[in-house]
């Protein structure tokens, strides 16, 4: 079995799902449907299991590319740097990146229709700025500013990595069907497999509203999952809570607006870091995200 040389990462609701579904699609790389998104390096009940816990679901094949792929190593990068390094200094990074402002707002729609957000949007900012989100599940969550600070997050990973190690994929361009069969063909060379493999997109993680708010709540906090987690093992628990999840999806999408006000302070927010950003990605983030003078 090979080890995990291959990292996803990046912002919450910038398309690393789909994409590391459509990565798997292809012959070259292992990419477990099950542990998609396992916070391993970063959550303790996970990490104190040891590695081969994790390795234990890369054990099918031998394929160029071992993937693992975890929003929250982007965030959470203190932690996950140094123990991503620590099990193989040999690895290379996709990095997704979305409009700070756009991702925000998408990610606050989808807690607010999971029920893990109760305040409107501009409570949830104006709370963050108080410093009042301190549980590991806010942190993780609810902060829809400290996430869009890209630059300080990716830094990191470059300093510790090199650049040359690090791709990074806009989530705009991803889901353009005019341009993600190019994203796509970068990405493949990046990691060296044969880009002319054909990917079924499909679009995952759509923010829309559920079709039933009881079964949302009884997925949510009734404490089924408690009652599942021992009697189902986790690939069954995840493939079991996506179906369910997408099932529970309406037609009729999450729409947030934001006051004039709260655009301009978000504006005010993260214009220095897509400034930095930019530079450390080569990408003209100012011109594609609207953040130029």
């Amino acid at each position: 079995m090979k080890k995990i040389n291959t990292f996803l990462i990046g912002a919450q609701k910038a398309g690393t799902t789909s994409l590391y579904d459509w990565l798997g699609q292809h012959p070259q790389v292992l990419a477990p449907e099950e542990i998609k998104d396992y916070h391993f390096f970063t959550n303790e009940d996970f990490f104190k299991k040891g590695i081969k816990h994790l390795e234990s679901f890369y054990k099918k094949g031998d394929t160029d590319i071992a993937l693992h792929g975890a929003v929250n190593y982007m965030y959470f990068h203190n932690k996950a740097c140094q123990r991503i390094q620590d099990y193989n200094k040999d690895i290379k990074i996709i990095i997704c990146l979305r409009n700070p402002i756009k991702r925000a707002t998408s990610a606050y729609n989808y807690f607010k229709r999971t029920l893990r957000e109760e305040n409107t949007f501009e409570q949830a900012i104006e709370a963050e700025l108080k410093g009042e989100l301190n549980t590991f599940e806010q942190q993780s969550n609810n902060t829809y500013l400290k996430h869009g600070y890209y630059a300080e997050q990716i830094q990191p990973f470059i300093n510790m990595f090199g650049r040359e190690n690090c791709h990074f994929v806009l989530f705009e361009e991803l889901i353009d069907k005019q341009k993600q069969l190019n994203v796509m063909k970068e990405v493949c060379d990046f990691l060296g497999i044969d880009n002319g493999f054909q990917f079924k997109y499909v679009h995952l993680n759509a923010s829309a509203q559920p079709k039933s708010k009881f079964y949302n709540y009884v997925m949510r906090k009734s404490g089924l999952t408690k009652i599942l987690k021992p009697l189902l093992p986790l690939r069954y628990r995840k493939r079991l809570g996506k179906a369910l999840e997408q099932k529970n999806i309406g037609d009729k999408k999450i729409e947030t607006t934001i006051s004039q006000s709260t655009q301009k302070l978000l504006e005010q927010k993260f214009r220095p870091q897509v400034i930095e950003t930019a530079t450390l990605t080569g990408k003209d983030l100012e011109q594609l995200w609207g953040f130029r003078n």
